[in-house]
């Protein structure tokens, strides 16, 4: 779940689905927070002293942007495609399903271009032998 906060500037590499999908988990839950801070602080101070709450949550969101962009291309480079294909996202829908498809779908085993596989080198079981990949 932290691997993505650790990796925040690691643009390059490889990261397994549990890496990525743990990270909207985590953000989901921070954003939560956050809001529930920023909406009930807002009752209680006047705007001047809101700005100085709402900066450092403006702040932790661009860092956890980053932190999304950073593990998003590296779960590209797992399925062995470029970084670039995160700009289907701005094709509402087909775009937004098309990269889905791909994020929710194994790594390529062993290594690929974008390096080693994240997940180690595991043997992989057939029946009751072992298949070196």
């Amino acid at each position: 779940m932290f691997d993505a906060l650790k990796n925040f500037d690691n643009f390059s590499g490889r990261a397994a689905r549990k890496e990525y999908w743990f990270f909207p988990l985590t953000f989901f839950i921070y954003y939560i927070i956050s809001n529930a801070i920023i909406s009930n602080a807002s009752a209680i101070i006047t705007d001047i002293q809101l700005e100085f709450v709402s900066i450092p949550f403006f702040m932790i969101h661009v860092f956890f942007f980053i932190a999304w962009l950073s593990v998003s291309i590296r779960r590209l480079h797992d399925t062995d495609r470029s970084g670039w294909w995160l700009l289907l996202i701005f094709i509402p829908i087909i775009g937004m399903l098309i990269l889905l498809c791909w994020l929710i779908k194994k790594g390529t085993h062993g290594k690929n271009r974008f390096g080693d596989d994240p997940k180690g080198d595991i043997p992989e079981f057939k029946g009751n032998s072992v298949i070196e990949r």
